[in-house]
């Protein structure tokens, strides 16, 4: 049967492969194990020319919140093509906050969230009844805002197939402790024992690299292979407050199983930096693409946000995804895709201690469905016995790789 749904499809035109535009949005009626209920609006605006792979260019905003006090707002526009030639440009300006980002600690060996200590340090304090209760429940959080500006150019050398592309890349912000009430971490937890008044202070990175491309279609390639190689450095000669140098080699394969409704997905990340960061950039991957390291929707389904961090890191995750129905409403096309994924990852303090590094492994399967090829509404159910095998559910819209 899905031998004769990928005959059927096979003279049906990519999606890039039209002019005009097209639009993919929605209302956030979101929910995130590690941020609560959320709600917002999700719209992109895509404008084709027939010929620019996935598209002529992408315009695309974001206003969310959630129950547990995070906010995420942002606006997008990833330009390709630009004055005739194979650049890339791609602006984002961002403001996120949180009063329930999870701090363990910076040894992934020892993050164990071990509610005995928070316990212990509420006994200490002589705490009792609902100010107990609340001091337990933020003593391995922390609290801050983040506004973000990051600027990304491309510039393609060869073109498709095997695409050779340079980027470089400029990002800057600013961690404030607190939130928008009280500029100050939860008084007497965790994070505030290790940094009293908070992490506060302006990281400005400044990243070059290539990468190689030969997917047959970015936001859900069935073919191909994504290969990228950079270097980052943050210093005070650009205005940063943190200094650190970083490697980071991503791969991307996808083998299409006998039919491209059928595909083989594997992302392998190894990424390593070496001087001082703070815990929000210990938790992020380098490179150009952008997601939290290790834990939650993109890197660690099944473990709680961020939970493990370090200098050092490596990381595989492996999908199995089969697109079994492709229905359209009215002019627009959708593809419902089933997966089952595996992560699992390896993560050190920093290079002088190897030997005490976290193995953390994770699976579990999801379901994404694809508005007009680009726009991709994607939800995902993990487990890890890292976390004793408890659920973690999560909704995002765009693909994880």
């Amino acid at each position: 049967m899905i031998l004769l749904c990928a005959l059927a499809f096979a003279d049906d035109p990519a999606p890039w492969e039209k002019t005009g535009f097209g639009f993919g949005g929605l209302p956030a009626v979101n929910y995130n194990t590690d941020e609560g209920l959320g709600a917002g609006a999700i719209a992109s605006l895509y404008r084709y020319d027939g010929a620019s792979n996935p598209y002529r260019w992408a315009l695309t905003t974001t206003f969310f919140m959630t129950t547990l006090g995070v906010h995420s707002h942002s606006l997008e526009l990833d330009a390709l093509q630009l004055t005739g030639k194979p650049i890339r440009l791609l602006t984002r300006v961002e403001l996120q906050a949180t009063r329930t980002a999870n701090y363990c600690g910076t040894d992934p060996s020892a993050a164990d969230c071990d509610p005995a200590e928070a316990e212990s340090a509420a006994d200490a304090r002589g705490l009792t009844g609902a100010t107990r209760v609340e001091f337990v429940r933020h003593y391995y959080q922390a609290r801050f805002v983040l506004p973000q500006l990051r600027v990304e150019g491309r510039w393609a050398l060869d073109p498709m197939p095997h695409q050779l592309s340079v980027f470089g890349l400029v990002k800057v912000n600013t961690l404030l402790p607190g939130d928008f009430s009280t500029p100050a971490p939860y008084t007497g937890s965790r994070y505030d024992l290790d940094f009293r008044g908070g992490e506060d202070g302006e990281t400005s990175v400044i990243s070059v690299g290539a990468m190689l491309d030969d997917r047959d279609f970015e936001p859900a390639p069935t073919r191909g292979y994504w290969i990228e190689a950079s270097a980052r450095g943050a210093s005070r000669f650009w205005g940063s407050d943190w200094e650190y140098f970083g490697l980071n080699t991503t791969l991307r394969g996808y083998l299409p199983l006998g039919t491209p409704r059928l595909v083989l997905a594997d992302r392998i990340v190894l990424d390593g930096i070496w001087g001082e960061a703070n815990t929000y950039e210990l938790g992020q991957s380098g490179g150009s693409q952008r997601y939290a390291y290790y834990g939650s929707l993109n890197a660690g389904r099944g473990v709680r946000l961020q939970r493990f961090i370090g200098e050092v890191k490596a990381m595989e995750q492996l999908e199995v995804r089969a697109t079994v129905w492709s229905p359209s409403v009215g002019r627009v096309p959708l593809d419902f895709t089933v997966l089952a994924f595996s992560d699992n990852a390896f993560i050190a303090q920093d290079f002088q201690h190897l030997d005490h590094a976290a193995l953390v492994p994770g699976l579990g399967g999801g379901l994404r469905i694809a508005f007009d090829g680009n726009f991709v509404l994607r939800g995902d159910v993990g487990v890890s016995p890292a976390e004793d095998w408890s659920p973690g559910v999560y909704l995002d819209i765009r693909n994880t790789y």
